[in-house]
């Protein structure tokens, strides 16, 4: 994001707190403005602290950016994403950056919870300038890439991508909205924003080739309009960080609530292409049907079908030995990253769709908490009724695994014949 467009969301995001939150919270909206370009202003780590204080008389470090951490499951967390597509397509990769979150939503709850109201405003307002950074569509999409996937005409060889499309201000309008509680606690907060960059995050990057192609078609109107769809959902994602803050702050009484896993983005599939690579949300796919699909639906206790809400999965359908001779297992996993001490218990409904017809073979349903078994179902079949899953993990969980393996293999061809798995209402309380 340019400056205007940093200023445009943590301006606007203070000014969509209710007007309650908004009293109370004297100068808010002044502080927030005063640090949301820190870390530009003070990106060089090695300027001194004399020379920091010539720019704002109340600088501290502890405002900026902390540096990675330095742990096992961190190098974790970033050898699983190498794997992942999101890798391939820039260095800056939200998925690595939960410790940022977290650090920032300690950070201003801690100033608020002791009343000090202009610390928070400043922590918060670093915090705006990190969100606008990941919205920014040229952030989260390798320029090399589009020019690998978009022909650049020979009169925009000389017009330099990423510095051109963050240097496009959108301006869009937001009339009302009302902020999300993003979870009751610092940690459970912490995924429900982790959540919710994600989910921008993939919007913002379906705008980067539309914005490219914008400009080489010298529509740069239709450029300023996807530029403002970024800055908008960066805004709202600012809004909800600071009413979530100031609720955790003064309000005890908040009521939990379960932490629906249907779409929280995952690190790691190992999900078949014909699911493109992913689990599907409330539906089953027809293999090779021209795009249809199935609810997603299980056997009650009396061999009724019934509709549900949450995850269907199928596992990789190829050959199960490769020409190098390494084998592999046919296991549907899908990982999520955790915060730990937000959950402790998952909980599920799991089955097979009943109405694929052609289905055979047996699998297994487990959940794994940081690699280890943490609990399983019984062995299923086509027609076996639904199961109810409660299971505990300990609440230091960082990686939480549904695998869906196949212990008995269906006949060929299996594109037709291989089980497609449920997780219905998966959620964490």
């Amino acid at each position: 994001m340019n400056n205007e467009s940093h200023y445009r969301i943590a301006g606007k995001g203070f000014d969509l707190l209710p007007s309650q939150i908004r009293r109370k919270w004297k100068n808010g909206r002044y502080f927030i403005l005063k640090t949301c370009m820190y870390p530009d202003t003070f990106a060089d780590r090695s300027l001194s602290e004399e020379e920091k204080k010539k720019t704002d008389p109340d600088y501290d470090d502890a405002y900026l950016e902390p540096m990675p951490p330095k742990t096992s499951w961190y190098r974790e967390l970033s050898r699983k994403i190498q794997e992942t597509p999101s890798a391939w397509l820039s260095e800056n990769i939200p998925e690595k950056r939960m410790y940022v979150h977290l650090y920032f939503l300690e950070r201003t709850v801690e100033s608020l919870k002791k009343d000090d109201k202009e610390k928070a405003a400043r922590f918060a307002g670093v915090f705006s300038h990190f969100l606008g950074d990941t919205a920014q569509p040229i952030h989260i999409v390798n320029s090399r890439i589009l020019d690998l996937l978009i022909k650049c005409p020979d009169e925009f060889l000389g017009f330099e991508l990423h510095a051109g499309i963050e240097g496009i201000t959108g301006k869009p309008i937001i009339k009302k909205y009302e902020p999300e509680l993003l979870g009751t606690s610092v940690p459970g907060a912490a995924m429900g924003l982790y959540r919710k960059i994600l989910l921008m995050a993939e919007e913002c990057r379906y705008i980067t080739p539309l914005m490219v192609r914008a400009v080489y078609s010298r529509r740069r109107k239709e450029a300023v309009r996807l530029a403002g769809k970024s800055v908008k959902l960066a805004t709202l994602v600012f809004a909800d960080f600071l009413r979530t803050c100031w609720t955790i702050a003064y309000d005890e009484d908040i009521a939990a609530s379960p932490f629906s896993l249907a779409d929280y983005p995952h690190i790691t599939s190992t999900v078949d292409m014909l699911y493109r690579y992913r689990p599907m949300k409330n539906l089953s796919l027809i293999p090779y049907s021209g795009g249809r699909s199935y609810p997603l639906t299980l056997l009650d206790e009396k061999g009724k079908r019934i509709r549900v809400g949450g995850i269907g999965v199928i596992p990789y359908l190829g050959p199960m030995k490769s020409a190098l001779g390494t084998v592999r297992e046919r296991d549907a996993r899908v990982e999520f990253l955790l915060c730990p001490g937000a959950y402790s218990v998952f909980r599920a409904r799991v089955g097979l769709n009943p109405l694929f017809k052609e289905s055979g073979g047996k699998v297994l349903f487990r959940v794994f908490s940081d690699g280890r078994l943490a609990g399983k179902s019984a062995v299923f079949f086509p027609g076996k009724p639904a199961e109810q899953l409660d299971i505990r993990f300990p609440r230091t969980t960082r990686f939480l695994t549904l695998s869906m393996l196949t212990v008995e293999e269906p006949p060929p061809s299996l594109a037709k014949t291989h089980p497609h798995g449920v997780w219905a209402n998966p959620v964490l309380e």
